[in-house]
């Protein structure tokens, strides 16, 4: 059992302290464990800073990253033996400062970088954007472009929760055709293989109404025929109800996919295990 994509509350959204999230993935069952708190480049430092802000209390996250990596720290120690406990981030937004993200990530405590997009120029988290009242199409042609520019500075370890905007927009009632941004896709799987990066399976969405995971089979498989060969699986809980929820589930959809290993990272190198 692995879940190399969870959240505490160092993180804003999330409520289950660190301390919570690692008992229960023990008394779950769990191998190995990533912790991979929030981390916003574009709201690193307090509100203040900014010129141009949103409506968000969760500016400053200097502060709640280190506490989330002193946690992690001082959790793999009381915890050794028990579970393999990876420190990691969940960096999002490192396209609208790469100096910045670099700086983050050369924290020598990191395990694990996962990358992520939940805004791009021009709008609002995604979570906060009212879709009655933007052209989708638009909104998700600009949402992969921002996740290949990610892809293509690479200085993370896996791209998280591909198709991640769906799970708002199927949420408001909205469905949306791929097809038509497929050419990005592939250009993006192009990317990520060549500069060794790994590809998530992020198993929210089916818990949070989707019925799909993110990216779906479809797309894990495209992946795995352009040579993809890194992958990992997360629930993306945040609590501890959530943990490791549907993972065996998608584990079963990877392995039908063609792949026959799962990735987790320890200083920031990749261990393969079978499955």
């Amino acid at each position: 059992m692995i879940d190399c994509h969870t959240h505490t509350n160092n993180s804003p959204d999330a409520e289950s302290t660190p301390y919570d999230m690692v008992k229960k993935g023990i008394e779950i069952g769990l191998n190995v464990m990533a912790i991979t708190d929030h981390c916003e480049v574009n709201m690193w430092y307090p509100k203040e800073h900014y010129k141009e802000t949103f409506d968000y209390d969760d500016y400053n996250y200097m502060q709640s990253f280190e506490k989330s990596l002193a946690d992690i720290v001082a959790l793999k120690e009381q915890f050794k033996g028990d579970i393999k406990l990876i420190c990691g981030i969940e960096l999002g937004q490192a396209f609208m400062d790469f100096t910045l993200a670099e700086e983050i990530i050369s924290d020598r405590r990191l395990d694990f970088v996962i990358g992520s997009v939940h805004q791009i120029y021009g709008f609002q988290d995604f979570f906060n954007i009212d879709y009655s009242k933007v052209d989708i199409y638009t909104l998700m042609q600009g949402y992969f472009l921002t996740i290949l520019k990610l892809c293509k500075w690479g200085k993370f370890d896996i791209l998280a929760h591909l198709t991640y905007p769906l799970r708002y927009i199927y949420k408001a009632g909205y469905s949306v055709d791929m097809h038509r941004f497929e050419p990005t896709i592939k250009e993006i799987f192009k990317t990520i293989i060549d500069g060794n990066i790994g590809l998530e399976v992020n198993t929210s969405g089916l818990r949070q109404g989707c019925g799909f995971p993110f990216p779906t089979a479809e797309y894990v498989k495209k992946y795995k025929d352009l040579g993809g060969s890194i992958i990992s699986v997360g629930s993306d809980a945040h609590s501890t109800d959530q943990l490791a929820n549907d993972v065996q589930s998608c584990i079963d959809m990877i392995k039908s996919c063609g792949f026959e290993y799962l990735t987790y990272y320890v200083d920031r190198k990749p261990i393969q295990y079978k499955i």
